[in-house]
């Protein structure tokens, strides 16, 4: 808990930050950030290939039916996904190193690591992708730990869940495979 409230902090002060100094605070300013916001706003979707996340526009797009385009909930909630992420990161490293101060450590690092707060506050999919990569990591562990259907099955959905949001997230695919 202490971790996770540690990791609130510095996802905080960045969003105060960001809407007090940011001209392009309630409009995407980015690319693929416009295609996500226009996307989810209910723009239709050109029927061609492109390389955007799928789940993160489902993502966006259940934040603005629940928030409204409020560019702002969906930051806050990103940053509530990374400081969840932070303290997922502490029961990772508890499980793998059976240290409660390693494990303290590694999510300190992770809350207050400038790079993933810095992308949290931003509309790219990379704001979910690190969340992600950890509950997969605890979900694979969990498998390995217990070799149920139930685990085998979480892991792989939550290994499904990175690759709709970074389709390289399934280079862990034949390691995983070979591994069982």
């Amino acid at each position: 808990m202490l971790i996770f409230i540690l990791a609130l902090i510095p996802r905080g002060v960045q969003l105060v930050q960001l809407r007090a100094a940011s001209p392009t605070f309630e409009a995407p300013e980015g690319g693929d950030s416009i295609f996500y916001d226009r996307v989810a706003r209910g723009d239709e979707v050109q029927k061609r290939a492109y390389f955007h996340s799928p789940l993160y526009r489902w993502f966006v797009s259940g934040c603005y039916s629940v928030f409204g385009r409020d560019l702002l909930a969906l930051r806050v909630v990103q940053g509530l996904l990374g400081a969840l992420a932070a303290a997922l990161v502490v029961l990772l490293a508890r499980r793998l190193f059976t240290s409660e101060l390693l494990a303290a450590l590694a999510g300190a690092l992770y809350a207050i690591c400038a790079p993933l707060v810095f992308y949290e506050g931003q509309l790219l999919p990379a704001a979910l992708l690190p969340a992600l990569m950890v509950a997969t990591a605890l979900g694979v562990l969990s498998w390995a730990e217990r070799r149920t259907a139930l685990a085998g099955t979480l892991a792989g959905a939550l290994l499904a869940l990175c690759a709709l949001t970074r389709p390289t997230a399934l280079l862990w695919l034949p390691a995983l495979l070979l591994w069982a």
